[in-house]
């Protein structure tokens, strides 16, 4: 693994050995980054990308249910939760539709 002195890597992130990570990376939550990847200058690389996958593409599950694992999952991180608080003002009125309807 080559990790440039540079890079942010949040310690709870997944590297396999043969990744190389460049100058300036930002890796943040426990992301995954798999066999022989390269991630290039300036790259951001964060948990956002999996709690929108979570809130709004998990069927069957309540926004208030999506929200309350986000928040288990990644609720250290401040984007996140920023995230969540945004979700949680009723006068939102945020929806999910179904793909199914």
């Amino acid at each position: 693994m080559s990790i440039h002195p540079l890079a942010v890597i949040d310690p709870r992130a997944e590297i396999d050995s043969t990744v190389e990570i460049s100058p300036f990376v930002v890796i943040e939550g426990a992301e995954q980054i798999g066999a022989d990847t390269i991630v290039g200058f300036h790259a951001y690389i964060r948990a956002l990308n999996k709690v929108f996958r979570a809130i709004f593409k998990t069927e069957g599950v309540l926004l208030k249910d999506a929200l309350a694992q986000v928040t288990k999952d990644y609720g250290d991180s401040a984007p996140v939760a920023r995230l969540v608080n945004f979700f949680k003002v009723p006068s939102r009125n945020v929806a999910r539709v179904s793909s199914d309807e």
